[in-house]
């Protein structure tokens, strides 16, 4: 993400607005797809501000192209085991990572928040980050509580 003024939150507002309105496709087995051409059925959905009833931002709909290719990497991704055969240690560290990430992006995550549920910005930053972020912490924690 780019970095934005994180002390001024009609600017984090601007940018996130900003933000919502580039083109993006959908993240699929680490990387970006935009679905194949002619694919009839990837129309756009509408992301309306609860708050003002405007429209935030058109979201690609997944087409059978993607959604063919989510289910293959999902089916690769159990297959593979990586996940369950990979050292707990290891697994906490990555969840922990995401925590840490939300955290380091909670300003200009809490501006997306704000806009996509129509809530207070100082809601979304005060509460529902650090809560975000707490539950990747809290299940980082029991990677070494299972036993096989």
């Amino acid at each position: 993400m780019q970095t934005v003024d994180k002390s001024d939150t009609a600017c984090l507002l601007e940018w996130a607005q900003g933000w919502l309105k580039e083109e993006r496709g959908h993240y699929i087995d680490g990387a970006w797809f935009y679905g194949a051409d002619g694919d009839s059925d990837s129309d756009s959905i509408p992301s309306i501000d609860p708050s003002t009833g405007r429209k935030l931002c058109e979201i690609r709909q997944a087409g059978s192209s993607e959604i063919d290719a989510a289910v293959a990497a999902a089916r690769k991704a159990f297959a593979d085991r990586r996940w369950r055969s990979m050292p707990r240690r290891e697994r906490s560290r990555l969840l922990m990572r995401i925590a840490d990430l939300i955290r380091e992006h909670s300003a200009e995550l809490a501006a997306l928040e704000s806009l996509d549920n129509g809530k207070l910005f100082k809601e979304a930053i005060n509460d529902d980050l650090p809560e975000a972020a707490d539950v990747f912490d809290y299940y980082a924690g029991w990677t070494d509580k299972h036993y096989s």
